[in-house]
Protein backbone atom coordinates (compact mmCIF):
# COMPACT_ATOMS: atom_id res chain seq x y z
CA UNK A 1 0.00 0.00 0.00
CA UNK A 2 1.34 3.45 -0.90
CA UNK A 3 1.92 5.69 2.07
CA UNK A 4 1.93 8.87 -0.01
CA UNK A 5 1.53 9.72 -3.64
CA UNK A 6 4.75 10.55 -5.55
CA UNK A 7 2.66 12.69 -7.91
CA UNK A 8 2.29 15.29 -5.16
CA UNK A 9 6.01 15.95 -5.05
CA UNK A 10 6.51 15.43 -8.80
CA UNK A 11 4.01 18.12 -9.80
CA UNK A 12 4.27 20.33 -6.73
CA UNK A 13 4.64 24.04 -7.38
CA UNK A 14 7.79 25.44 -5.86
CA UNK A 15 9.22 28.91 -5.66
CA UNK A 16 12.56 27.39 -6.61
CA UNK A 17 13.26 26.09 -10.07
CA UNK A 18 14.14 22.41 -10.14
CA UNK A 19 15.81 22.45 -13.52
CA UNK A 20 16.87 25.12 -15.91
CA UNK A 21 14.91 25.01 -19.13
CA UNK A 22 16.78 23.44 -22.01
CA UNK A 23 16.11 22.85 -25.69
CA UNK A 24 12.66 24.39 -25.43
CA UNK A 25 11.19 21.58 -23.33
CA UNK A 26 8.57 22.51 -20.77
CA UNK A 27 9.35 22.08 -17.07
CA UNK A 28 7.81 19.45 -14.84
CA UNK A 29 4.91 21.70 -13.96
CA UNK A 30 3.51 21.23 -17.48
CA UNK A 31 3.49 17.43 -17.39
CA UNK A 32 0.32 17.11 -15.33
CA UNK A 33 -1.66 18.92 -18.01
CA UNK A 34 -0.07 16.89 -20.78
CA UNK A 35 -0.63 13.33 -19.53
CA UNK A 36 -4.14 12.87 -20.94
CA UNK A 37 -3.27 14.59 -24.20
CA UNK A 38 -0.54 12.04 -24.99
CA UNK A 39 -2.34 8.79 -24.21
CA UNK A 40 -2.70 8.05 -27.90
CA UNK A 41 1.07 7.94 -28.28
CA UNK A 42 2.01 5.35 -25.69
CA UNK A 43 5.63 4.46 -25.05
CA UNK A 44 6.98 1.67 -22.91
CA UNK A 45 9.65 1.21 -20.27
CA UNK A 46 10.39 -2.22 -18.85
CA UNK A 47 11.09 -2.45 -15.13
CA UNK A 48 12.91 -5.34 -13.45
CA UNK A 49 14.00 -5.96 -9.86
CA UNK A 50 16.44 -8.67 -8.81
CA UNK A 51 16.55 -10.56 -5.55
CA UNK A 52 19.72 -8.59 -4.65
CA UNK A 53 17.95 -5.24 -4.80
CA UNK A 54 19.07 -4.23 -8.29
CA UNK A 55 16.47 -2.14 -10.12
CA UNK A 56 16.71 -1.76 -13.90
CA UNK A 57 14.68 0.29 -16.39
CA UNK A 58 14.86 0.08 -20.18
CA UNK A 59 13.11 2.12 -22.86
CA UNK A 60 11.88 -0.36 -25.45
CA UNK A 61 10.34 1.56 -28.36
CA UNK A 62 10.82 4.53 -30.67
CA UNK A 63 8.82 7.04 -28.63
CA UNK A 64 9.72 9.59 -25.98
CA UNK A 65 9.75 8.33 -22.40
CA UNK A 66 9.29 10.28 -19.15
CA UNK A 67 9.80 8.42 -15.87
CA UNK A 68 9.99 9.35 -12.19
CA UNK A 69 11.68 6.95 -9.75
CA UNK A 70 11.03 7.73 -6.09
CA UNK A 71 10.22 6.16 -2.72
CA UNK A 72 7.01 6.00 -0.71
CA UNK A 73 7.53 4.31 2.65
CA UNK A 74 8.92 0.79 2.09
CA UNK A 75 8.11 0.88 -1.62
CA UNK A 76 9.99 2.06 -4.69
CA UNK A 77 7.50 3.82 -6.93
CA UNK A 78 8.10 4.13 -10.69
CA UNK A 79 5.74 6.42 -12.56
CA UNK A 80 5.46 7.09 -16.28
CA UNK A 81 3.99 10.31 -17.64
CA UNK A 82 3.44 11.92 -21.05
CA UNK A 83 2.06 8.61 -22.33
CA UNK A 84 4.79 6.39 -20.88
CA UNK A 85 3.54 3.00 -19.68
CA UNK A 86 5.40 0.22 -17.88
CA UNK A 87 6.17 -3.43 -18.67
CA UNK A 88 4.12 -3.59 -21.87
CA UNK A 89 0.83 -2.88 -20.13
CA UNK A 90 -1.45 0.14 -19.87
CA UNK A 91 -0.19 0.78 -16.34
CA UNK A 92 1.66 4.03 -15.72
CA UNK A 93 2.83 3.19 -12.22
CA UNK A 94 4.61 0.30 -10.50
CA UNK A 95 4.97 0.09 -6.72
CA UNK A 96 7.64 -2.37 -5.60
CA UNK A 97 8.19 -3.47 -2.01
CA UNK A 98 11.94 -2.96 -1.62
CA UNK A 99 13.51 -1.63 1.55
CA UNK A 100 16.98 -1.04 0.04
CA UNK A 101 17.93 -0.29 -3.56
CA UNK A 102 21.44 -1.62 -4.02
CA UNK A 103 21.82 -0.42 -7.61
CA UNK A 104 19.78 1.36 -10.27
CA UNK A 105 20.43 1.05 -14.00
CA UNK A 106 18.74 2.90 -16.85
CA UNK A 107 18.99 2.20 -20.56
CA UNK A 108 17.56 4.80 -22.94
CA UNK A 109 16.34 4.36 -26.51
CA UNK A 110 17.95 5.80 -29.66
CA UNK A 111 16.38 8.56 -31.68
CA UNK A 112 13.93 9.77 -29.00
CA UNK A 113 13.87 12.11 -26.00
CA UNK A 114 14.05 10.12 -22.77
CA UNK A 115 13.77 11.87 -19.41
CA UNK A 116 14.45 10.01 -16.13
CA UNK A 117 14.18 11.63 -12.71
CA UNK A 118 15.46 10.00 -9.51
CA UNK A 119 13.89 11.81 -6.56
CA UNK A 120 14.09 11.19 -2.79
CA UNK A 121 15.45 7.67 -3.38
CA UNK A 122 18.58 6.34 -1.68
CA UNK A 123 20.74 3.97 -3.73
CA UNK A 124 23.39 2.08 -1.78
CA UNK A 125 25.52 1.31 -4.83
CA UNK A 126 25.82 2.71 -8.34
CA UNK A 127 23.34 4.60 -10.48
CA UNK A 128 24.20 3.88 -14.11
CA UNK A 129 22.78 5.19 -17.37
CA UNK A 130 23.53 3.77 -20.81
CA UNK A 131 22.52 5.99 -23.69
CA UNK A 132 21.60 5.36 -27.30
CA UNK A 133 23.26 6.19 -30.61
CA UNK A 134 21.11 9.28 -31.23
CA UNK A 135 18.40 11.41 -29.67
CA UNK A 136 18.31 13.24 -26.34
CA UNK A 137 18.43 11.97 -22.77
CA UNK A 138 17.90 13.72 -19.43
CA UNK A 139 19.02 12.32 -16.08
CA UNK A 140 17.90 14.41 -13.12
CA UNK A 141 18.93 13.28 -9.61
CA UNK A 142 17.42 15.54 -6.96
CA UNK A 143 16.20 15.73 -3.42
CA UNK A 144 12.73 17.15 -2.91
CA UNK A 145 11.20 16.03 0.40
CA UNK A 146 13.99 14.00 2.03
CA UNK A 147 17.79 13.86 2.16
CA UNK A 148 19.25 11.56 -0.49
CA UNK A 149 22.38 9.40 -0.55
CA UNK A 150 23.77 7.72 -3.68
CA UNK A 151 26.76 5.38 -3.81
CA UNK A 152 28.14 6.56 -7.18
CA UNK A 153 26.94 7.71 -10.59
CA UNK A 154 28.12 6.61 -14.03
CA UNK A 155 26.11 8.24 -16.82
CA UNK A 156 27.33 7.24 -20.30
CA UNK A 157 24.99 9.04 -22.69
CA UNK A 158 26.79 7.59 -25.70
CA UNK A 159 25.86 9.73 -28.76
CA UNK A 160 22.76 11.33 -27.33
CA UNK A 161 22.44 15.02 -26.55
CA UNK A 162 22.71 14.90 -22.78
CA UNK A 163 21.32 16.89 -19.87
CA UNK A 164 22.56 15.83 -16.44
CA UNK A 165 21.56 17.40 -13.10
CA UNK A 166 22.46 16.83 -9.46
CA UNK A 167 20.43 19.13 -7.22
CA UNK A 168 20.33 19.24 -3.40
CA UNK A 169 17.26 21.49 -3.77
CA UNK A 170 17.03 22.89 -0.25
CA UNK A 171 17.15 19.40 1.30
CA UNK A 172 20.52 17.68 0.88
CA UNK A 173 22.12 15.22 -1.54
CA UNK A 174 25.28 13.15 -1.03
CA UNK A 175 27.11 11.01 -3.57
CA UNK A 176 29.70 8.99 -1.68
CA UNK A 177 31.76 7.90 -4.67
CA UNK A 178 32.64 8.95 -8.22
CA UNK A 179 30.42 10.96 -10.53
CA UNK A 180 31.23 10.18 -14.18
CA UNK A 181 29.30 11.80 -17.05
CA UNK A 182 30.19 11.09 -20.70
CA UNK A 183 28.89 11.81 -24.21
CA UNK A 184 30.33 11.06 -27.66
CA UNK A 185 29.96 11.82 -31.37
CA UNK A 186 28.13 14.97 -32.42
CA UNK A 187 26.32 15.22 -29.11
CA UNK A 188 26.17 18.15 -26.72
CA UNK A 189 26.45 17.69 -22.96
CA UNK A 190 25.06 20.01 -20.30
CA UNK A 191 25.93 19.06 -16.73
CA UNK A 192 24.69 20.90 -13.62
CA UNK A 193 25.76 20.30 -10.01
CA UNK A 194 23.74 22.52 -7.74
CA UNK A 195 22.94 23.38 -4.18
CA UNK A 196 19.78 25.47 -4.39
CA UNK A 197 17.25 27.08 -2.06
CA UNK A 198 13.78 25.58 -1.68
CA UNK A 199 11.19 27.15 0.60
CA UNK A 200 13.78 29.53 1.99
CA UNK A 201 16.10 26.67 3.03
CA UNK A 202 19.51 26.07 1.48
CA UNK A 203 20.63 22.60 0.43
CA UNK A 204 24.08 20.99 0.46
CA UNK A 205 25.38 18.86 -2.41
CA UNK A 206 28.31 16.76 -1.22
CA UNK A 207 30.34 14.53 -3.55
CA UNK A 208 32.77 12.35 -1.64
CA UNK A 209 35.11 11.60 -4.54
CA UNK A 210 35.94 12.93 -8.02
CA UNK A 211 33.69 14.44 -10.67
CA UNK A 212 34.54 13.69 -14.31
CA UNK A 213 32.52 15.32 -17.10
CA UNK A 214 33.74 14.40 -20.56
CA UNK A 215 32.45 14.75 -24.09
CA UNK A 216 34.10 14.48 -27.49
CA UNK A 217 30.98 15.84 -29.16
CA UNK A 218 30.85 18.79 -31.53
CA UNK A 219 27.72 20.33 -30.00
CA UNK A 220 27.72 23.25 -27.57
CA UNK A 221 28.36 21.89 -24.08
CA UNK A 222 28.47 23.27 -20.55
CA UNK A 223 29.53 22.41 -17.01
CA UNK A 224 27.77 24.43 -14.32
CA UNK A 225 28.62 24.06 -10.60
CA UNK A 226 26.73 26.41 -8.28
CA UNK A 227 25.78 27.14 -4.71
CA UNK A 228 22.75 29.32 -5.34
CA UNK A 229 21.52 31.25 -2.32
CA UNK A 230 22.20 31.62 1.38
CA UNK A 231 22.96 28.34 3.12
CA UNK A 232 23.59 26.41 -0.10
CA UNK A 233 26.82 24.64 -0.87
CA UNK A 234 28.51 22.30 -3.30
CA UNK A 235 31.54 20.39 -2.02
CA UNK A 236 33.62 18.02 -4.14
CA UNK A 237 36.12 16.10 -2.01
CA UNK A 238 38.09 14.78 -4.97
CA UNK A 239 39.06 16.58 -8.14
CA UNK A 240 36.88 18.21 -10.78
CA UNK A 241 37.68 17.36 -14.39
CA UNK A 242 35.68 18.83 -17.25
CA UNK A 243 36.59 18.11 -20.88
CA UNK A 244 33.92 19.55 -23.12
CA UNK A 245 34.88 18.51 -26.61
CA UNK A 246 34.81 20.40 -29.87
CA UNK A 247 31.87 22.77 -29.61
CA UNK A 248 31.67 26.28 -28.14
CA UNK A 249 31.88 25.33 -24.47
CA UNK A 250 31.21 27.10 -21.17
CA UNK A 251 32.40 26.38 -17.64
CA UNK A 252 30.65 28.10 -14.73
CA UNK A 253 31.69 27.74 -11.08
CA UNK A 254 29.78 30.15 -8.84
CA UNK A 255 28.80 30.78 -5.26
CA UNK A 256 25.85 33.16 -5.60
CA UNK A 257 23.84 35.01 -2.97
CA UNK A 258 25.85 33.62 -0.06
CA UNK A 259 26.16 30.12 -1.53
CA UNK A 260 29.53 28.38 -1.74
CA UNK A 261 31.44 25.94 -3.95
CA UNK A 262 34.53 24.09 -2.71
CA UNK A 263 36.73 21.74 -4.75
CA UNK A 264 39.26 19.94 -2.56
CA UNK A 265 41.22 18.19 -5.31
CA UNK A 266 42.75 19.47 -8.53
CA UNK A 267 40.41 21.20 -10.98
CA UNK A 268 41.15 20.78 -14.70
CA UNK A 269 38.67 22.40 -17.07
CA UNK A 270 39.40 21.90 -20.76
CA UNK A 271 37.74 23.00 -23.98
CA UNK A 272 38.90 21.79 -27.37
CA UNK A 273 38.17 23.67 -30.57
CA UNK A 274 35.75 26.61 -30.68
CA UNK A 275 35.40 29.62 -28.41
CA UNK A 276 35.39 28.66 -24.72
CA UNK A 277 34.28 30.68 -21.68
CA UNK A 278 35.31 30.15 -18.07
CA UNK A 279 33.34 31.94 -15.34
CA UNK A 280 34.25 31.80 -11.63
CA UNK A 281 32.40 34.09 -9.25
CA UNK A 282 31.63 34.71 -5.59
CA UNK A 283 32.06 32.13 -2.85
CA UNK A 284 34.28 29.67 -4.70
CA UNK A 285 37.32 27.97 -3.22
CA UNK A 286 39.77 25.77 -5.12
CA UNK A 287 41.90 23.92 -2.56
CA UNK A 288 43.92 22.01 -5.17
CA UNK A 289 45.63 23.40 -8.27
CA UNK A 290 43.27 24.90 -10.86
CA UNK A 291 43.90 24.75 -14.62
CA UNK A 292 41.64 26.28 -17.27
CA UNK A 293 42.76 25.12 -20.71
CA UNK A 294 41.35 25.93 -24.13
CA UNK A 295 42.60 24.70 -27.48
CA UNK A 296 40.26 27.16 -29.15
CA UNK A 297 40.41 30.84 -30.08
CA UNK A 298 38.85 34.04 -28.74
CA UNK A 299 38.48 32.60 -25.25
CA UNK A 300 37.18 34.42 -22.19
CA UNK A 301 38.09 33.87 -18.52
CA UNK A 302 36.19 35.83 -15.89
CA UNK A 303 37.03 35.51 -12.19
CA UNK A 304 35.03 37.94 -10.08
CA UNK A 305 34.16 38.57 -6.49
CA UNK A 306 30.67 39.47 -5.36
CA UNK A 307 30.49 43.09 -4.20
CA UNK A 308 30.12 43.32 -0.44
CA UNK A 309 30.02 39.54 -0.02
CA UNK A 310 33.03 37.35 -0.89
CA UNK A 311 35.83 36.81 -3.41
CA UNK A 312 37.11 33.52 -4.89
CA UNK A 313 40.10 31.81 -3.30
CA UNK A 314 42.79 29.64 -4.89
CA UNK A 315 44.75 27.79 -2.20
CA UNK A 316 47.22 26.47 -4.75
CA UNK A 317 48.19 27.58 -8.27
CA UNK A 318 46.01 28.96 -11.06
CA UNK A 319 46.99 28.30 -14.66
CA UNK A 320 45.16 29.75 -17.69
CA UNK A 321 46.10 28.29 -21.08
CA UNK A 322 44.28 30.01 -23.93
CA UNK A 323 44.18 29.72 -27.72
CA UNK A 324 44.59 31.96 -30.75
CA UNK A 325 42.58 34.97 -31.80
CA UNK A 326 41.79 37.65 -29.22
CA UNK A 327 41.53 36.33 -25.67
CA UNK A 328 40.12 38.11 -22.62
CA UNK A 329 41.03 37.58 -18.97
CA UNK A 330 39.29 39.57 -16.23
CA UNK A 331 40.32 38.82 -12.61
CA UNK A 332 38.67 41.44 -10.40
CA UNK A 333 37.33 41.32 -6.83
CA UNK A 334 34.66 43.90 -7.78
CA UNK A 335 34.40 45.36 -4.30
CA UNK A 336 34.24 42.07 -2.41
CA UNK A 337 35.70 42.13 1.12
CA UNK A 338 39.37 41.32 0.78
CA UNK A 339 40.98 40.47 -2.51
CA UNK A 340 40.96 37.51 -4.87
CA UNK A 341 43.71 35.37 -3.38
CA UNK A 342 46.01 33.00 -5.28
CA UNK A 343 48.46 31.30 -2.92
CA UNK A 344 50.41 29.53 -5.67
CA UNK A 345 51.72 30.77 -9.00
CA UNK A 346 49.37 32.59 -11.39
CA UNK A 347 50.17 31.83 -15.02
CA UNK A 348 48.36 33.24 -18.06
CA UNK A 349 49.43 32.12 -21.54
CA UNK A 350 47.70 32.81 -24.86
CA UNK A 351 48.74 31.63 -28.32
CA UNK A 352 46.99 34.68 -29.78
CA UNK A 353 46.66 38.16 -28.34
CA UNK A 354 45.53 38.86 -24.79
CA UNK A 355 43.51 41.56 -23.10
CA UNK A 356 44.04 40.94 -19.39
CA UNK A 357 42.93 42.81 -16.28
CA UNK A 358 44.27 41.82 -12.85
CA UNK A 359 42.61 44.06 -10.28
CA UNK A 360 42.51 43.87 -6.48
CA UNK A 361 44.30 40.53 -6.26
CA UNK A 362 46.62 39.11 -3.63
CA UNK A 363 49.14 36.92 -5.43
CA UNK A 364 51.25 35.10 -2.84
CA UNK A 365 53.66 33.68 -5.40
CA UNK A 366 54.75 34.57 -8.94
CA UNK A 367 52.91 36.09 -11.90
CA UNK A 368 53.70 34.96 -15.45
CA UNK A 369 51.98 36.34 -18.56
CA UNK A 370 52.59 35.31 -22.18
CA UNK A 371 50.85 36.56 -25.33
CA UNK A 372 51.42 35.84 -29.02
CA UNK A 373 52.40 38.07 -31.92
CA UNK A 374 49.13 37.98 -33.90
CA UNK A 375 47.87 41.35 -32.60
CA UNK A 376 48.46 43.93 -29.90
CA UNK A 377 47.87 42.81 -26.31
CA UNK A 378 46.99 44.80 -23.20
CA UNK A 379 47.89 43.93 -19.61
CA UNK A 380 46.40 45.99 -16.75
CA UNK A 381 47.52 45.42 -13.15
CA UNK A 382 45.86 47.56 -10.48
CA UNK A 383 45.44 47.33 -6.71
CA UNK A 384 47.32 44.05 -6.66
CA UNK A 385 50.16 42.68 -4.54
CA UNK A 386 52.57 40.21 -6.18
CA UNK A 387 54.85 38.56 -3.62
CA UNK A 388 56.99 36.61 -6.10
CA UNK A 389 58.62 37.58 -9.39
CA UNK A 390 56.61 39.01 -12.28
CA UNK A 391 57.51 38.00 -15.83
CA UNK A 392 55.61 39.07 -18.94
CA UNK A 393 56.52 38.05 -22.49
CA UNK A 394 54.29 39.89 -24.95
CA UNK A 395 55.04 39.72 -28.68
CA UNK A 396 52.36 41.74 -30.46
CA UNK A 397 53.24 45.08 -32.04
CA UNK A 398 51.72 48.05 -30.23
CA UNK A 399 51.11 46.12 -27.01
CA UNK A 400 50.53 48.04 -23.77
CA UNK A 401 51.23 47.27 -20.10
CA UNK A 402 49.57 49.48 -17.49
CA UNK A 403 50.50 49.20 -13.81
CA UNK A 404 48.60 51.16 -11.14
CA UNK A 405 47.06 53.49 -13.72
CA UNK A 406 43.53 53.22 -12.29
CA UNK A 407 43.24 56.28 -10.03
CA UNK A 408 39.91 54.99 -8.71
CA UNK A 409 41.38 51.86 -7.14
CA UNK A 410 41.65 52.02 -3.36
CA UNK A 411 44.60 49.61 -3.05
CA UNK A 412 48.26 50.20 -3.89
CA UNK A 413 49.94 48.10 -6.56
CA UNK A 414 52.95 46.40 -4.99
CA UNK A 415 55.56 44.21 -6.71
CA UNK A 416 57.72 42.54 -4.05
CA UNK A 417 59.80 40.43 -6.44
CA UNK A 418 61.71 41.22 -9.61
CA UNK A 419 59.72 42.55 -12.56
CA UNK A 420 60.72 41.69 -16.14
CA UNK A 421 58.68 42.87 -19.13
CA UNK A 422 59.85 41.51 -22.48
CA UNK A 423 57.78 43.24 -25.17
CA UNK A 424 59.41 42.25 -28.44
CA UNK A 425 56.77 43.72 -30.77
CA UNK A 426 57.20 47.11 -32.36
CA UNK A 427 56.35 50.31 -30.45
CA UNK A 428 55.41 48.80 -27.11
CA UNK A 429 54.11 51.08 -24.36
CA UNK A 430 54.44 50.82 -20.58
CA UNK A 431 52.43 53.20 -18.39
CA UNK A 432 53.28 53.37 -14.69
CA UNK A 433 51.19 54.84 -11.86
CA UNK A 434 48.59 57.61 -11.64
CA UNK A 435 48.00 60.95 -9.92
CA UNK A 436 46.26 59.50 -6.82
CA UNK A 437 48.61 59.64 -3.84
CA UNK A 438 46.52 56.99 -2.08
CA UNK A 439 47.18 54.27 -4.66
CA UNK A 440 50.93 54.31 -5.29
CA UNK A 441 52.95 51.91 -7.41
CA UNK A 442 55.67 50.20 -5.37
CA UNK A 443 58.60 48.14 -6.64
CA UNK A 444 60.66 46.49 -3.89
CA UNK A 445 63.42 45.38 -6.23
CA UNK A 446 64.69 45.64 -9.80
CA UNK A 447 62.68 46.26 -12.97
CA UNK A 448 63.77 45.21 -16.45
CA UNK A 449 62.07 46.43 -19.64
CA UNK A 450 63.01 45.00 -23.03
CA UNK A 451 61.38 46.44 -26.15
CA UNK A 452 61.40 45.74 -29.89
CA UNK A 453 61.97 47.79 -33.03
CA UNK A 454 60.84 50.57 -33.23
CA UNK A 455 61.65 50.99 -29.56
CA UNK A 456 59.11 51.05 -26.78
CA UNK A 457 58.07 53.97 -24.61
CA UNK A 458 57.92 54.15 -20.82
CA UNK A 459 55.52 56.73 -19.30
CA UNK A 460 55.88 57.65 -15.61
CA UNK A 461 52.43 59.09 -14.89
CA UNK A 462 52.37 59.55 -11.14
CA UNK A 463 53.51 58.24 -7.79
CA UNK A 464 56.04 55.47 -8.28
CA UNK A 465 58.34 54.03 -5.64
CA UNK A 466 61.35 52.02 -6.82
CA UNK A 467 63.66 50.92 -4.04
CA UNK A 468 66.48 50.37 -6.49
CA UNK A 469 67.07 52.05 -9.82
CA UNK A 470 65.74 50.49 -12.99
CA UNK A 471 68.12 47.64 -13.59
CA UNK A 472 67.83 47.63 -17.34
CA UNK A 473 66.11 49.45 -20.18
CA UNK A 474 66.63 47.79 -23.57
CA UNK A 475 65.01 49.46 -26.62
CA UNK A 476 62.84 51.60 -24.34
CA UNK A 477 62.71 55.39 -24.04
CA UNK A 478 61.47 57.17 -20.89
CA UNK A 479 58.94 59.96 -21.40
Amino acid sequence: MLLSSPWKSFFRTSNNKLRRQRHGRDGYGAYAAEVLEHRALLSNVNVAVSATGAVSLQSTDAADHTVLITRSGANVVITGSNGTTLNGSVNTQESIALATVNSLSIRTAAGVHDSFTIQDLNVAGAVTLTGGTSGTADLDVRAHDSVMTIGSINANFNKENANFTLNANGIGLTVNGLVNVHALGTASLNAELEGTVNGGVGGALHIGSTVNVHTTGTGASSLDVRGEGAGTSVQIDGGLTGHLGKGPDSFTIRGDGGGTVRVNGAAILTGANLTDTFDVEGGVRFVGAATFHSGAANDTVTIHGTAGVIAPEFDSSLKLILGGGVNTVDIDSLGAPGQITVNGALSIAATGSLNAKIRDNLLRSSLTVKAGASAASTLNIDGTEVDGDTNATIKGAGSVVNAATDAGDSNPTHFKGKVTLHMSGASAVVNLSNSNLGTPLIFDTNVTLIGGTPVGTLHLLGVTSINTSLEKLVRFNIV
